[in-house]
């Protein structure tokens, strides 16, 4: 073996030998994690709606896989720089994935389903707990309208509330429109007449006290829970003001 000293004068040491193990770089794990890494970049989309990613957060992790390829793209990287590539994009990755859009629409979901249940059961026509004509079929378009935007893939947070605000507002209105019975329209007819005047005649001295109460309440037009002069006035009045 041949050495030098620090003037450059070679030596010949005989029986002397020196023997230089090279270590190749291992960057499987690497390359793998970028291929992947880009798939999911290049197949993400930006915006706010279910599934999709924040703005910029595409960029993000582009700027990482560019930083690993880098690593790997250089000859003089050592296993300590390839391990420290792999442990960056892996977080990168981890933060990206993480941002994914997610949308809850629980509430529009139940309020679509009690708002169905109430329509289905409703009935129209002009007794009193009935619906106006019209009205379930305005219900269900709202319905309808709501359950368009649940099956929208990327529906935002925002268009799902607002679903939720809207079948509310139209279940309210729907609601309303219920038949009532008018103030002393006893015998509902949708007319208050010396008719009804007769049944309160009937059911007077009545209390909620008594057995019979079901039979006689509809005549208790004050609602104070007995049947006595004050429903006959208020019927009366009610007839005189016609």
């Amino acid at each position: 073996m041949v050495v030098a000293d620090d003037t450059g004068a070679e030596t010949q040491v005989n029986g002397a030998s020196h023997s230089i193990q090279i270590t190749a770089v291992d960057t499987a794990a690497l390359s793998e994690l970028i291929a992947s890494a880009q798939s999911q970049h290049d197949a993400a989309v930006e915006g706010t709606g279910a599934g999709q990613y924040p703005v910029g957060s595409k960029a993000a992790l582009q700027g990482a896989i560019d930083s690993a390829k880098a690593v790997l793209a250089n000859p003089d990287a050592t296993q300590a720089d390839v391990t420290q590539a792999v442990n960056n994009l892996t977080a990168a990755l981890q933060a990206f994935t993480s941002s994914v859009v997610s949308v809850d629409t629980t509430a529009l979901r139940t309020l679509i389903v009690s708002a169905q249940s109430q329509h289905d059961a409703a009935v129209e026509g002009s007794a009193v707990g009935q619906y106006h004509p019209g009205s379930k079929a305005l219900l269900q378009t709202a319905i309808d309208s709501a359950n368009a935007v649940l099956a929208n893939a990327a529906v935002t947070q925002a268009e799902a509330d607002q679903a939720v605000t809207a079948l509310t507002e139209a279940l309210r209105v729907f609601t309303a429109s219920v038949v009532q019975r008018t103030s002393g329209d006893v015998n509902e007819d949708n007319n208050v007449s010396v008719g009804d005047l007769a049944l309160v005649a009937v059911a007077y001295g009545k209390a909620s006290t008594d057995a019979d109460w079901d039979q006689y309440k509809a005549a208790d037009v004050n609602g104070d829970g007995v049947v006595d002069i004050l429903d006959l006035a208020a019927v009366a009045k009610t007839i005189l003001e016609k």
